[in-house]
């Protein structure tokens, strides 16, 4: 029976190795990803998946085999980046329930936004104006002596509304010499794409460096923020 319930599919799939791979193996994983149930198991056999993906049974077997390997270059390390095993009647997705407490969290973020729309029209309208990407909109925070959270997982950065703060937290450098540089790049990008647009660039910056630290890639995160900033905002 196919579970259910929908899931979540994060944009980062698209820089993930999985997007490498041939047509058939990414319907495969996809389709898996829409049928398992909130615990990650998919219940299916070889030529029912097929079906459900739309490929053939050689290639369904084939795009398991991938599955289930060992990925060197996948951005998640568990599992040595397999991505499934086999189960008694189908296979279990093995990061689900990690993904799963991503969504959670972003789940009561918005409902944390829900509620404020509702009780606190004003508090919710002064927000949007401040995300509403006006190109004549600056940042002129003074970030010396805000609070920075731990950060463990993409969840975790999803939690953190400012993309400043969100540096700060994942690169650890809360110098003024760092946190002004990435206050001026976000002033001089807005002024061309607007503060939403250059908040949300600057986000997939610092969410891209902390999957390449988890990595083990990255000796100075700040300097590489730097660069990649260079590259995305301009």
């Amino acid at each position: 029976m196919i579970a259910a319930g929908y899931t979540k599919l994060f944009s980062s799939i698209i820089a993930s190795t999985i997007w490498r791979e041939p047509d058939h193996v990414r319907l495969v994983w996809i389709t898996m990803l829409a049928i398992c149930d909130r615990y990650g198991n998919v219940h299916a056999s070889i030529p029912g998946l097929a079906d459900l993906a739309r490929v053939s049974i050689e290639h369904c077997q084939d795009a398991l085999k991938c599955l289930m390997a060992p990925d060197e270059f996948s951005r998640t390390k568990d599992y040595e980046g397999r991505r499934i095993k086999e189960t008694d009647g189908g296979w279990l997705i093995l990061n689900r329930a990690k993904y799963r407490d991503m969504i959670s969290k972003e789940r009561t973020r918005e409902r944390k936004r829900q509620w404020d729309r509702e009780n606190r029209p004003n508090r919710y309208k002064q927000a949007q104006q401040q995300q509403n990407g006006d190109k004549k909109q600056q940042y002129a925070v003074d970030y010396t002596s805000v609070s920075v959270p731990s950060v463990k997982d993409y969840g975790d950065i999803e939690l953190i509304d400012d993309p400043i703060v969100a540096a700060m937290a994942v690169t650890g450098e809360h110098d003024k010499s760092a946190w002004g540089a990435w206050v001026k790049k976000l002033n001089a990008s807005a002024k061309r794409v607007g503060m939403e647009c250059a908040r949300a660039v600057m986000r997939e910056c610092v969410r891209e460096l902390f999957g390449e630290m988890k990595a083990g890639e990255v000796n100075k995160p700040g300097a590489v923020l730097n660069i990649k900033l260079d590259k995305s905002l301009g």
